[in-house]
């Protein structure tokens, strides 16, 4: 799915300041995808360039308890919270709607 990557890409352009949450040790699939073989094989295929420009990027284990305290302050400071998980899946770590607005309060 590219419609949370392409609107915080939009957002980055715009001058917000975007902060992509990745998964450690699980690279996004785009990373490996493009027309360049060298650029694929390092991690920075051409559509990960493409809508991972104006970026900031950190690694978060939403699983793990001690980065979703991490992620609590940038939720607290975040004008706009954009995800790309299928409904209902951020929910069950605490990050849906009623969890985020709950950092947001806190």
């Amino acid at each position: 799915m590219l419609a949370g990557p392409f609107a915080a890409y939009q957002l980055g352009l715009l001058g917000a300041d975007v902060i992509r949450i990745d998964r450690p040790g699980d690279p996004d699939q785009s990373r490996l995808q493009g027309s360049d073989p060298e650029l694929n094989a390092a991690g920075q295929g051409t559509a990960f360039l493409a809508q991972g420009s104006n970026k900031r990027s950190i690694a978060l284990d939403l699983k793990s308890p001690e980065d979703q305290e991490t992620l609590h302050p940038l939720l607290r400071d975040a004008d706009v919270f954009v995800q790309n998980f299928r409904p209902g899946a951020l929910a069950k770590f605490g990050f849906g709607y009623d969890g985020w607005t709950a950092s947001i309060r806190a």
